[in-house]
C-alpha cells in the first residue's frame, strides 16, 4: 500500500525498482494524475488499486502489463482517460467508466 503524495518520479521508481512487486495498492495515495507510461510494460504486475482522488490517467499508463489480470474499479471522479491505457492488460469483468468522464481517447480498454 502506497501512502501520501506521489508523482511521476515515484511512478518511475516503482516501475524500475519494484521488480518483484505483483500488486500495487494506491487507494491511500494522493495522486490526482497518473502519468504517461507510469507502469507501462511492468510484466510482473497482476493487480492495481487506483487512488480515489485520481482525475486523469495519461496515455499508456498500464499498457503492456500483460500479467494484469484483475477486475478494476475506476475512480468515480475520473475525468480523463488517455490513449491505450490498458492495452495488453488482461482485465476481467466489466470496466465501468465513471459518469463524470469527459474525455476518453480511442483504445482505452484492452
Amino acid at each position: 500500500i502506497v501512502h501520501g503524495e506521489i508523482d511521476s518520479n515515484d511512478f518511475s521508481q516503482m516501475k524500475t525498482n519494484f521488480t518483484a512487486c505483483h500488486s500495487i495498492d494506491l487507494s491511500d495515495a494522493d495522486c490526482a494524475i497518473i502519468p504517461e507510461s507510469a507502469l507501462q510494460d511492468k510484466k510482473v504486475l497482476t493487480s492495481i488499486v487506483l487512488p480515489d482522488n485520481c482525475i486523469e490517467i495519461k496515455d499508456w499508463a498500464f499498457a503492456g502489463c500483460n500479467s494484469l489480470k484483475c477486475e478494476l474499479s475506476l475512480p468515480g471522479g475520473l475525468k480523463t482517460i488517455g490513449y491505450s491505457v490498458f492495452n495488453g492488460a488482461n482485465l476481467y469483468g466489466e470496466l465501468v467508466l465513471p459518469a463524470k468522464l469527459e474525455t476518453k481517447k480511442p483504445s482505452t480498454t484492452p
